[in-house]
């Protein structure tokens, strides 16, 4: 965990001197984050780096191209939050989130995917 918040620091001081930051990158390190605190049991804290990616993923994209692997990306974040969500004892949002990363992959990976039923047999 402490590399990976290192990395943030490091990373989050380069984007303020950079015009054309990879948010990308930040994000993954976010996402890796989360799952470390996740497989540590640090449920809150692991929502907390997830909901921080996905915030920073969606307040950026927009500046950025969009391609499918930023999508999946999304996915992945959103994905993970359901399973800590439930975890967590809240239902509702986890289902939420789990139904968005399905979204998420039947747009990119096809309705037909074995990819997407792989990943969403949460629902």
């Amino acid at each position: 965990q402490n590399f990976y918040l290192r990395a943030y620091k490091f990373r989050m001081h380069v984007c303020k001197e950079d015009e054309n930051p990879d948010f990308t990158y930040i994000v993954k390190i976010l996402y890796n984050m989360g799952t470390v605190c996740l497989k540590m049991g640090n449920l809150k804290g692991s929502l907390k780096y997830f909901q921080k990616a996905r915030a920073m993923y969606e307040d950026k994209r927009g500046r950025h191209e969009r391609n499918e692997g930023h999508v999946l990306l999304l996915a992945d974040i959103c994905s993970q939050m359901g399973s800590v969500l439930l975890r967590l004892k809240h239902h509702g949002e986890a289902l939420q989130e789990h139904h968005i990363a399905l979204s998420f992959r039947k747009d990119v990976l096809g309705y037909d995917s074995v990819e997407v039923s792989a990943t969403c047999h949460h629902i």
